[in-house]
């Protein structure tokens, strides 16, 4: 693999290294959260807290049973910690909404 093909890689996939290019991913980040918990109401089967309250994924790439409420959750949290990928493109929350 060429530095340039690992680079773009490396890009595709989040920090727990899910690749987000295909398929159903959720990613979240932790040092930005704000220990809402509104994730953990409306998913609890794929988010969880640590010990301090932040977010933490335990299923990114859940059932579709589970999808609507995975968007749900990442619409609703206060500081857009949470990401769906759909087959490579973010999905929510609506990164259009980040322009505004």
């Amino acid at each position: 693999m060429s530095p340039v093909d690992a680079q773009t890689r490396a890009v595709k996939t989040d920090i727990g290294g899910t690749d987000i290019e295909t398929g159903f991913r959720v990613v979240a980040d932790t040092h930005s959260c704000a220990v809402s918990s509104l994730c953990v109401y409306r998913a609890a089967a794929v988010f969880d807290q640590d010990d301090d309250g932040h977010v933490t994924v335990l299923d990114p790439s859940p059932p579709p049973a589970l999808h609507e409420d995975v968007r749900r959750a990442a619409r609703s949290c206060p500081t857009r910690s949470i990401r769906v990928f759909e087959n490579g493109v973010q999905t929510a929350p609506d990164p259009a909404a980040d322009n505004h």
